[in-house]
């Protein structure tokens, strides 16, 4: 990709995989024929159905000089935990397991979601006066907090060592800690020209216990490294981090509308998907 200055590249062909038995997309993909098989299970930053305008996603941004069949198990909103077990984990199973799939990747986004729940932890106690914001702005605040994540984690990539199907044990999987971003009062916008949807998911709980705009940013960046640092302390075989930090421009600190490469607070524009699609494809390709 770095030599060929005019590379062939594909979007990958995305099957939905969040219902129905395993046959019917099975024909799905043999209608396809595609020349390689990618799983993807994650969270809004996969998933097409997020409240974002068309093509705002990363799955869809990701380019490959392949004809790829995209087995898509993502879900907005869902956590590390959902994930991993109950019916996304049977789906996972049942795919893997499934003799006429020999899957060439496995890309995970998990974890974004469950950081709401560790900001709104910690800064209830900043705001409860039990540790000082000085402390919420380093990493090593959050390692305990993301522990049951990473386990959550382990147990996603305890699926494929697991697989039925002895072909896709050794299927590598590649995985992210999102990127650095800027807490502010900006949620998603589901129809366009309109304020209706969820969030913002973080600012609150930092006005709340009384953070200002950089010191906000500064927690943010925290969080993100400790995710990005405990990821790469996984102990699996042929895991692999994407590290995208500092990909991507943060938005104005208080901005209330899609700025720079974000589209809301913890969701990038398509320019920012692309940008980080970049990253992947970097990561991915010499894996197929």
């Amino acid at each position: 990709m770095a030599t060929d200055p005019n590379p062939r590249r594909f979007g990958m062909y995305r099957i939905e995989n969040t219902g129905g038995a395993v046959q019917v997309a099975f024909k799905e993909d043999q209608a396809i024929g595609p020349e390689r098989r990618i799983l993807a299970e994650g969270d809004s930053w996969f998933d097409k159905f997020t409240p974002l305008p068309v093509g705002s996603n990363l799955l869809s941004a990701i380019k490959t000089p392949f004809v790829v069949a995209l087995h898509d198990l993502s879900h907005v909103g869902d956590e590390a935990d959902e994930m991993a077990h109950g019916w996304q984990a049977r789906q996972t199973r049942a795919l893997l397991g499934f003799p006429s799939f020999e899957f060439d990747a496995i890309l995970l986004s998990a974890g974004g979601n469950d950081l709401k729940n560790v900001f709104a932890s910690v800064f209830r106690s900043v705001a409860d006066g039990q540790i000082s914001v000085g402390d919420a702005l380093t990493p090593a605040c959050y390692d305990a907090q993301l522990q049951p994540i990473m386990q959550s984690i382990r147990q996603l990539i305890a699926l494929r060592d697991n697989a039925a199907s002895s072909k896709n044990r050794s299927c590598p999987v590649l995985l992210h800690g999102y990127d650095y971003f800027q807490p502010r009062p900006c949620g998603a916008r589901v129809f366009a020209g309109t304020r209706l949807g969820p969030g913002p998911w973080l600012y609150p709980a930092m006005k709340q216990a009384g953070l200002n705009d950089g010191q906000m940013a500064a927690a943010a960046r925290a969080v993100v490294d400790s995710l990005n640092e405990a990821l790469k302390r996984i102990d699996s075989p042929n895991v692999h981090v994407v590290d995208t930090r500092g990909t991507l421009s943060l938005a104005p600190a208080g901005s209330t509308v899609p700025s720079a490469d974000w589209e809301d607070e913890i969701h990038p524009s398509s320019d920012g998907f692309a940008k980080l699609a970049r990253r992947w494809e970097d990561a991915l390709i010499p894996l197929l």
